[in-house]
C-alpha cells in the first residue's frame, strides 16, 4: 500500500476550516428550542382559552345558584317556599349545570388543569341539589341552614373562577389583570347575592333584627372594599364601563333602599322583601353584564395569545427548516473529499472486527490525516494476525493441559477401586491358602468349608464391585477423553457432564481445600458439545481455585442449573474474594490476568466466552454470588446451534474446547 505524494496532502483541519457546520447546527438547535418553546406558548394559550369556557359555565351557575339561593331563603322566612319564580329559578339552574358537564365532557381528557379539577368538584357538590331541594320543600330545614348550603355550592363555583388566574396563560401581565377583574367581579356579585338573601329574609320576619342590620352593614363595606380594588386593574376597554355601572339606577336604587333597609329596623317596615330582592336582582345582573364583557375581553386576549404563539411557532419552523438545509448542502460539498474517504476506512474496520483479517485497506490520497489512520489500520490488522496465531498456541496448549488435568483426576479416582480390589484378593489368597492346608491335612471341618465359602463369595463380590466402578470410571474418562479431543455432537446429561468435569479437577481442589456442591436436577439433557462444556467448567472451576479462594482453607464452589422452557441457566459461584468492579468489564478480553508473571495466561476466561458464544449458542454474565465470591452465569439453548466449517477455522477457541 503506497502512501506517496505527500506534497500534494491537504490537513483535515483546513477544510473544516471552510466548513460552516457547526454555526448552522447551532442555529438549528438555537431554532428547536424556540419552536418548542413558543408551541409550548401556543398550547397554554390553547388551554387556557378551553378553560375559559369552563369558567364561563360555572359563571352561570353560579349566577343562577344565587338567585334560588335568595328565592328559597326568602321563602324559608314567610312560609312560602315553592313559587313560580323559584321553579324557573331552579329549572335555569338546572340547564347552567347541564351545560356545564357538556362543556366538561368535550373538553381534553389528557389535559389535567386547576380549572378542570375545580370544575369536576362543582359538579360533582351540584349532585346534592335535589336533596337540597327536598329538604326546603319538606321544610325540614331553616333559612340560615339553606344559606349555609347554597353557600357552599356557591364557593366551589367561585373557586372555579379563582383557579383561572393560576393557568399558565396568566403570565401575560394583561391576560392576568383581565382575569383578576373577573375574579373580583364574581366576589362582588356572591356578597350582593348574599345580602340579597339576608334582607329578604330579614324583611320576611316580623321584625327586622339587629344582627341582621349589622350582617348587611358588613356585607356592603366588604363589598365597597372589593369595588374601590377594581380599577386599579381595569382595561381602557372596562374601566369607563366600571364607572358607568357605579354611576347607573341600578346601583343607586341599592342604595336608596338599603338606606330604608336601616330605617326599618327602627321605625318598622318601610320596603317589602319582593322590593329588596327586585333591587338587588337588577344591580346583581348589572354586575354579570359587566363580568360577561370582561370575560369576552380575557378571551380576545388569549386569541391574541394563541395567534402570536402560531405565528411565531411557524417563523421557528422555517429557521429549523433553513438551518438543516443549510447543513445537508454544507454536508454534501464536503462528502467527496472527507465523509467517503472516511466511510472506506469505516468498512475496513469493520471487517476486521468481524474476524477478516485478509481484508485490503485502500490507499487514501490528498487527505494526511486520513493517511496517517490508514498506516495505523493496518498495522493494527497485522498485529491482530499475530495474536490470532498466539491464541491459537496458546488454546493448543490449554486444551493439552487440561486433558493432562483430566487423566491425573480420573487416575486419581481408579486408584482407590483398583487398591480396594487388589487388598480382597490378596486377602482371599491367604485364605484359599490356608484352606487347602487343611484339605491336605485331612483336617478339614464342616464349619471350615462353610466360612471359606462365604469368604469366597464375599470376595468375589467386593472384586466385582470395585471392578465395576473402576470400569465405569474408565469409560467415563474415554468418553471425556474422546469428547475433549474431538469436536463430535451428541446428547448428553448436564449434570454427569457437570459432575465429571468436577471430578477431573479434584488433585486440584483437595490441594487447594475446597468443597464442591452441585445443584442440577438429573432429568437436564443437553444436545450439543459435551467436551466444549466440559471445558467451560473446568475452566471456571480452575479460575475459581486459583484467583478467587488461593490461600484459603474453607473454600466452596458452587455450581447450580435449572431449565427454563427451552433454555438453561447454569449458575458457577463461589465464596471467594470476588473479581474488583473496576476490571469487571475486563475479565473476558484475551491476555487479561490478574495473575501476570504468575502462571497466569489470560486466555482462560476468555476461551469460556468464545466457547459458550461460538460454539455452545449461549451467554455468560458476570455477576457477584451470595457468598460474597464470584459469580458466572451461563445461559444456554436446550440445543447448541449446528457447526459450520467456517466457524471452525475462524474460530481456535472453540477448536480448543472441542
Amino acid at each position: 500500500m503506497g502512501f506517496g505524494h505527500a506534497g500534494r496532502m491537504s490537513s483535515v483541519k483546513a477544510r473544516l476550516g471552510i466548513i460552516v457546520l457547526a454555526p448552522t447546527l447551532a442555529l438549528s438547535g438555537f431554532a428547536a428550542a424556540f419552536v418548542g418553546e413558543r408551541w409550548s406558548q401556543y398550547q397554554g394559550a390553547a388551554g387556557a382559552a378551553s378553560d375559559m369556557g369552563l369558567v364561563l359555565g360555572a359563571s352561570e351557575v353560579v349566577h343562577r345558584l344565587q338567585i334560588e339561593r335568595g328565592l328559597t331563603v326568602w321563602g324559608l322566612t314567610d312560609g312560602r317556599v315553592s313559587s313560580p319564580k323559584l321553579d324557573a329559578a331552579r329549572q335555569r339552574v338546572d340547564q347552567a349545570v347541564k351545560t356545564l358537564r357538556t362543556k366538561m365532557a368535550k373538553s381534553d381528557p389528557a389535559r389535567t388543569t386547576p380549572v378542570k379539577r375545580q370544575t369536576a368538584r362543582l359538579l360533582s357538590s351540584a349532585s346534592a341539589l335535589p336533596s337540597l331541594r327536598r329538604d326546603a320543600d319538606a321544610r325540614d330545614i331553616d333559612a340560615p341552614m339553606a344559606m349555609d348550603r347554597y353557600t357552599v355550592l356557591v364557593s366551589e363555583g367561585l373557586a372555579v373562577v379563582e383557579s383561572m388566574s393560576r393557568s399558565p396563560a396568566a403570565s401575560s401581565q394583561q391576560i392576568a389583570r383581565s382575569l383578576a377583574v373577573y375574579s373580583m367581579l364574581a366576589s362582588g356579585k356572591e356578597i350582593a347575592g348574599r345580602e340579597r338573601a339576608i334582607g329578604a329574609a330579614a324583611l320576611a320576619a316580623p321584625k327586622v333584627a339587629p344582627r341582621e342590620i349589622a350582617r348587611i352593614v358588613a356585607l356592603s363595606g366588604a363589598q365597597q372594599a372589593l369595588f374601590l380594588r377594581i380599577p386599579a386593574d381595569a382595561s381602557p376597554r372596562i374601566e369607563p364601563r366600571w364607572t358607568a355601572f357605579l354611576a347607573s339606577p341600578e346601583n343607586r336604587a341599592v342604595e336608596t333602599i338599603r338606606s330604608k333597609f336601616y330605617a326599618s329596623a327602627r321605625a318598622g317596615p318601610t320596603i317589602t322583601p319582593a322590593q329588596w330582592f327586585s333591587a338587588h336582582t337588577a344591580r346583581i345582573d348589572a354586575l354579570h353584564a359587566l363580568e360577561t364583557v370582561v370575560a369576552s375581553e380575557t378571551t380576545q386576549l388569549l386569541g391574541v395569545e394563541m395567534t402570536s404563539a402560531m405565528h411565531a411557532l411557524v417563523v421557528a419552523l422555517l429557521i429549523s427548516v433553513l438551518a438543516v438545509a443549510g447543513a445537508s448542502i454544507v454536508a454534501l460539498l464536503a462528502a467527496r473529499s472527507l465523509v467517503r474517504p472516511i466511510e472506506e476506512l469505516t468498512a475496513a474496520t469493520r471487517r476486521l472486527a468481524d474476524g477478516d483479517l485478509e481484508t485490503e485497506i485502500a490507499s487514501i490520497r490528498g487527505l494526511r490525516e486520513v493517511a496517517t489512520l490508514v498506516r495505523a489500520l493496518q498495522s493494527f490488522r497485522d498485529g491482530l494476525r499475530a495474536n490470532r496465531a498466539l491464541t491459537r498456541e496458546l488454546a493448543d496448549v490449554n486444551r493439552l493441559t487440561s486433558l493432562g488435568a483430566l487423566v491425573a483426576g480420573i487416575s486419581h479416582e481408579i486408584n482407590t477401586p483398583i487398591g480396594n480390589a487388589l487388598m480382597v484378593a490378596s486377602s482371599f489368597t491367604e485364605s484359599t491358602e490356608r484352606f487347602a492346608k487343611q484339605v491336605a491335612a485331612g483336617s478339614l471341618r464342616r464349619s471350615s468349608l462353610d466360612q471359606h465359602v462365604a469368604t469366597s463369595e464375599e470376595a468375589a463380590r467386593l472384586i466385582e464391585t470395585n471392578l465395576r466402578r473402576a470400569s465405569e470410571q474408565i469409560r467415563s474418562f474415554k468418553q471425556m477423553a474422546a469428547d475433549q479431543t474431538s469436536n463430535f455432537r451428541r446428547s448428553f446429561s448436564l449434570r454427569r457432564r457437570v459432575n465429571d468435569a468436577v471430578k477431573s479437577c479434584t488433585p486440584l481442589l483437595r490441594q487447594a481445600h475446597v468443597q464442591t456442591q452441585i445443584d442440577i436436577p438429573d432429568d437436564i439433557r443437553l444436545e450439543g458439545y459435551p467436551g466444549a462444556l466440559t471445558q467451560v467448567v473446568v475452566n471456571l472451576v480452575e479460575n475459581a481455585v486459583k484467583h478467587g479462594l488461593a490461600d484459603r482453607s474453607d473454600g466452596m464452589i458452587r455450581i447450580e442449573g435449572e431449565q427454563n422452557g427451552a433454555r438453561v441457566r447454569l449458575v458457577v459461584g463461589d465464596n471467594g474474594v470476588g473479581i474488583p468492579e473496576e476490571v469487571s468489564d475486563k475479565v473476558f478480553s484475551a491476555f487479561f490476568t490478574t495473575r501476570a508473571g504468575a502462571g497466569g495466561t489470560g486466555l482462560g476466561l476468555h476461551i469460556v466466552k468464545s466457547i459458550i458464544g461460538n460454539q455452545l449458542g449461549g451467554e455468560i454474565e458476570l455477576g457477584r454470588s451470595p457468598d460474597g465470591g464470584a459469580q458466572f452465569v451461563i445461559d444456554l439453548p436446550i440445543e447448541a446451534p449446528a457447526a459450520t466449517p467456517s466457524s471452525n477455522a475462524d474460530e481456535p477457541q472453540a477448536r480448543a474446547a472441542a
